[in-house]
């Protein structure tokens, strides 16, 4: 098996430009990156008609920047239902995981009715609208909804930044809902122990979530492959991240006869060595695929945050490398069967066609 140096998870939320995009693919072909994959959250702004991609091909070509291989993804919000109850005994159905779509063709995707842009905003209206209607029921001072900003954090962490910035609210918060403090922690736990655990507090099926039947069939009808994501980081109910990737595996196919999941990200920002390679095994086993990627976000400064020993550590951030791996073994290269990267569509040709561009052709200068 030949394999390739990849990042087919580098997020772009929030910072969807083209200047941030031209940074990143010029850090790619320095760090040695043949394939990368740019990602948000439920949207793709990269990838529209006037988006950052479709502006770097006009007017410079991607090639100026970036010899390397650029593979249209998206990590998606996914509701369960029809979940098998598994040997733990903990029922996922309403729970949210992550997957990654991977390969499809960008353009086609960003017409449907799942994840056209404005619908997907006005599904977030309704959900804020009802998130501060189960403030506003608690007793809390609600913000009226059109305060929130819809095109910055979710909606859920913008809630919780409100609560942590208001005089007392906090306390408020914690004494009427009867939550351990620690919950208040950050905006992570805050968010997973409230609202996307089925038996949190403050869980309600949102509108803006579709189930994972939804995407893996919008995604396949768009050329796509659907990985698990992170699945080490992922299974808070279950012993293992195989035991997690069994249960996703097991939710009945949305068309008999068609897989659900395609694959794995086997390689991983915080997966050391034995991690990895028991998912590429568990994959090759399965007659799965495999990706890897960084899940590369870093804050504001370029660096990301590790914990050892519960000390937070402060470290750069690299595309292309597992962190976890390279303290390891001394090289943290995410890599991946040549013949994926080989067989997952051209998300640059899929936007020349789709959307008409002229391609620059440029000599490379990087």
């Amino acid at each position: 098996m030949v394999k390739t140096k990849v990042d087919l998870h580098v997020h772009v939320d929030n910072r969807a430009n083209k200047d941030y995009l031209i940074s990143k693919l010029k850090e790619a072909e320095a760090n040695g990156v043949k394939a990368i994959s740019f990602l948000e959250h439920n949207l793709m702004k990269a990838y529209e008609k006037d988006g950052p991609l479709a502006q770097i091909i006009q007017e410079y070509g991607i090639d100026k920047f970036y010899s390397g291989k650029l593979i249209a993804g998206c990590e998606f919000d996914c509701l369960l239902e029809n979940v098998p109850v598994g040997e733990s005994g903990y029922n996922y159905s309403n729970n949210i995981v992550h997957i990654l779509g991977l390969g499809f063709d960008p353009v086609k995707i960003l017409d449907t009715d799942l994840y056209n842009t404005d619908k997907v905003y006005e599904r977030w209206f309704e959900d804020i609208k009802t998130l501060c209607e189960i403030g506003k029921s608690l007793g809390l001072p609600m913000p009226e909804y059109e305060n929130f900003d819809y095109h910055g954090k979710h909606y859920v962490k913008q809630f919780y930044y409100y609560l942590m910035d208001k005089p007392g609210l906090k306390e408020k918060f914690i004494e009427t809902m009867n939550i351990p403090e620690e919950f208040m922690d950050n905006e992570s736990i805050f968010f997973r122990k409230l609202f996307n655990d089925s038996q949190g507090k403050m869980h309600y099926k949102c509108q803006s979530i579709p189930t994972l039947e939804e995407v893996v069939k919008v995604v396949h009808d768009c050329g796509g492959k659907i990985f698990i994501a992170h699945p080490n980081h992922m299974n808070r109910a279950f012993p293992s991240g195989l035991e997690y990737v069994e249960m996703l595996r097991a939710i009945p196919d949305y068309v008999k006869g068609v897989k659900n999941i395609d694959g794995i990200e086997a390689g991983y920002l915080y997966n050391n060595y034995d991690d990895t390679l028991k998912f590429e095994n568990y994959a090759k086993e399965k007659g799965l695929l495999f990706s890897a990627g960084s899940d590369n976000n870093p804050n504001k400064d370029g660096n990301m945050f590790r914990f050892v020993n519960e000390e937070k550590i402060l470290f750069q951030a690299h595309l292309g490398e597992s962190i976890e791996t390279y303290y390891q073994t001394g090289n943290g290269d995410l890599t991946v069967d040549n013949e994926l990267v080989q067989n997952l569509a051209d998300a640059e040709q899929d936007l020349i066609n789709g959307y008409n561009l002229k391609q620059r052709q440029t000599d490379l200068k990087r």
